[in-house]
């Protein structure tokens, strides 16, 4: 929708005074040759601060909302319409925590604003929380990274504007962040700091400088986050004492040439900033433990076209490995491929259906003009266990069937229609996943860094070592409703148990500044906790031994957290199912043979691990607002193991060959009795009237 190529001639109106720009306006007249025809991608732009100024002359940040908003989109409709940016804002229970669909006491939306999560464990606090831990400035510090801006980091969740809140005065639970030092609120002047606007530079460069983007937030500096991120083009530079604009890149009238900033429409890699590792070009794959991966973490899942022969990873069976990480990303498609803006009009009217009952196709669709001016960034989304936020988009993408002709590439398969009905494509095209996944999280004890204790699935030894061996893991089986009123569709997942210290009532999570308060003292384990954990008497606490496996330690620390105040402490588990839909295969990479799933061993039911033990002796629950069924026995192995075992019989699945029912098993024995009974009545009456006859005779 960007590459347009027009005369300059063609175009009259001054630069000042551009509108919505028409599908042949691409840029400026003054700043190109008469007649010259053009083939930058996007428009030359003017740099503008908040305030509407021309950054090169104010020395102010970069203002994306004024920027983009000046004559070309209606940026103000795009911050609306963007669940990215809102994160749950929109959706919140506030003043009524527990309201949402996950049934967590403390949770007030579905959405990363809101929404605990114990792959991060930080506390979006009350306003009335004598333990205060995150408010609207300490979560823009904590979770920007992932976040692209405007939402709850400009508007105190009222609609109000945080800078208009800190004008009035007394602090608030917006105004104020945790001092890790002392734990106690401490005011935050937003007109220090500014506001982190919706950062349109974060998807729309084609080099952005997400690290400079992640620093300025973490400093606090909120406002400068987006021309951080611009750091790559030249435009500003990096001093001491800040950022500094570079007005040799501006031309005399203070525009920026589109191609200089390298403006386009969002590729893989941009998605992959936040969501997960997205690789493209020669070098080897090497996924990195830990959060800044996401969705690698979570899953294991890898959106590359390399072949895993080619990565940098230990995979077992390596070099017979000749199939790509993912082969969408082979076949060069990008995330917005599927994951389009929900008024798009190539999709549109597919993705509303809108088209009337007597049309096989209707060939109207929004003008590129007015698709220009409001892009709705509400991108379409399918159905997955913990992706909670903009639930009433769900389903609006399409899905596998909306690409492939499923009957005719599957013309081999027994009993087509009826696999098609229970089953995900997902479940045979992502039978294992090669890279390893997070399966536990247990903030219970702390490790000598202040994280929680952490186990993966798909690797034999730690995940940091390269030595290890990468296994992978095939996903669990989970029925999941997909919200079209069909059956259940078994669909891959992978399943992470969480285990943490609650208190009062209701009952919220313990803040991570009062359990480092429990089990640290000067940076070191305290002596009551060495003592309780130290099994092996050496004086010191092992990474073995740092586990809630006796009575001794759970009460230690259970005391540790009473004597900072804390009301009836307490342990809670969950497990959260993430969806697998990534590293797609191929060819012999699929599941074909019958007797993987219709026989005695089937993978539908197979035993999936989730722990190596279990703190405090608590048993995990699932989420309340995953989206599968819980057809499942959870069960404890005499070594302390925990797993979990899919019963698909309990969710209306008979799976032939594997499950067995009473009933037809009585009624099958009945019949099958009663048919050679039958036939030796039949023989016998047979063979008496023969030799009835005979001896007639």
């Amino acid at each position: 929708m960007f590459l347009v190529t027009v005369s300059a001639a063609s175009a009259t109106t001054p630069p000042e005074r551009l509108g919505p720009p028409p599908a042949t306006t691409i840029e400026p007249p003054a700043r190109a040759a008469a007649g010259a025809p053009l083939s930058i991608a996007h428009p030359s732009i003017r740099l503008l601060d908040t305030d509407g100024n021309d950054v090169r002359l104010s020395g102010r940040p970069v203002s994306p909302m004024r920027t983009c908003n000046e004559g070309c989109h209606d940026t103000e409709y795009i911050a609306a319409h963007n669940y990215h940016a809102l994160a749950g804002q929109d959706e919140q229970s506030l003043p009524a925590p527990g309201q949402t669909p996950g049934g967590r006491p403390w949770d007030t939306s579905p959405g990363a604003f809101g929404r605990w999560n114990p792959l991060t464990f930080r506390y979006l606090s009350p306003a009335d929380d004598a333990r205060f831990d995150l408010g609207t400035p300490g979560w823009v510090l904590e979770f920007g990274w992932r976040h692209v801006g405007g939402g709850p980091a400009v508007s105190s969740g009222t609609g109000e504007s945080l800078l208009a809140i800190d004008k009035a005065g007394a602090p608030t639970v917006e105004t104020s962040v945790l001092d890790e030092a002392t734990g106690e609120r401490r005011r935050w002047d937003w007109r220090q700091s500014g506001v982190a606007e919706l950062n349109c530079f974060l998807c729309h460069l084609a080099r952005p400088a997400n690290d400079a983007r992640l620093e300025a937030l973490r400093s606090g500096r909120f406002a400068w986050a987006a021309t951080a991120t611009l750091e790559r083009t030249g435009l500003v530079e990096r001093t001491p004492s800040g950022w500094r604009w570079d007005r040799s890149r501006f031309d005399a009238d203070g525009w920026v040439r589109g191609d200089s900033l390298g403006i386009r429409p969002p590729g893989s890699a941009h998605c992959g900033q936040c969501h997960g590792l997205v690789h493209a070009g020669e070098d080897p794959v090497w996924p990195k433990p830990g959060l800044s991966e996401w969705s690698t973490e979570t899953t294991g899942q890898v959106f590359s076209a390399q072949k895993m022969f080619a990565s940098a990873v230990n995979l077992s069976g390596k070099y017979g490995l000749d199939r790509p990480w993912d082969i969408h990303a082979e076949r060069l498609m990008e995330c917005t491929n599927c994951h389009y803006l929900m008024n798009d009009p190539t999709y549109a009217s597919e993705v509303f259906e809108l088209r009337p009952a007597h049309l096989a196709f209707d060939s109207r669709r929004q003008e590129i003009g007015e698709f220009l001016k409001r892009p709705d960034h509400n991108f379409v989304k399918g159905w997955s266990a913990q992706g909670t936020v903009a639930n009433s988009l769900d389903g609006s993408m399409r899905r596998c069937e909306g690409c492939h002709d499923a009957a005719s590439a599957h013309a081999w398969l027994p009993y087509q229609k009826r696999h098609m009905e229970r089953l995900l494509c997902e479940a045979c095209h992502v039978p294992k996943v090669h890279a390893p996944a997070r399966r536990v999280t247990d903030w219970t004890v702390l490790l000598p860094d202040g994280g929680p204790r952490i186990e993966y699935r798909g690797v034999e030894g730690s995940v940091h070592d390269p030595a290890s061996l990468v296994v992978g893991y095939r996903p669990v089986l989970l029925p999941r409703d997909i919200g079209d009123g069909s059956l259940p569709r078994l669909a891959p997942h992978n399943l992470m148990a969480s285990w943490y210290w609650t208190y009062g009532h209701p009952s919220r999570p313990v803040r991570l500044y009062d359990l480092r308060q429990a089990f640290m003292e000067g940076g070191v384990y305290r002596p009551e906790i060495v003592a309780a954990f130290d099994e092996n008497g050496d004086g010191t606490v092992a990474l073995e031994e740092l586990i809630l496996d006796t009575p001794r330690k759970t009460s230690t620390v259970r005391g540790r957290l009473q004597a900072l105040g804390l009301e009836d402490p307490r342990i809670a588990g969950e497990i959260q199912p993430f969806s697998v839909h990534h590293g797609v295969a191929a060819g012999v990479y699929v599941t074909r043979a019958c007797e993987t799933c219709h026989s005695k061993s089937s993978a539908i039911t197979a035993e999936f691990p989730l722990a190596d033990a279990v703190p405090g002796g608590v048993i995990p629950a699932l989420v309340g607002d995953a989206n599968v069924r819980r057809g499942a026995v959870i069960e404890v192995a005499a070594d302390g193991r925990l797993s979990y075992r899919p019963a698909t019989m309990d969710e209306g699945f008979y799976v032939i060959g594997h499950d067995r029912s009473r009933g037809v098993d009585f009624a099958g024995l009945t019949i099958i009795i009663a048919v050679i009974l039958g036939a030796f009545v039949h023989g016998g009456l047979r063979y008496h009237h023969a030799r009835s006859r005979r001896e007639g005779t």
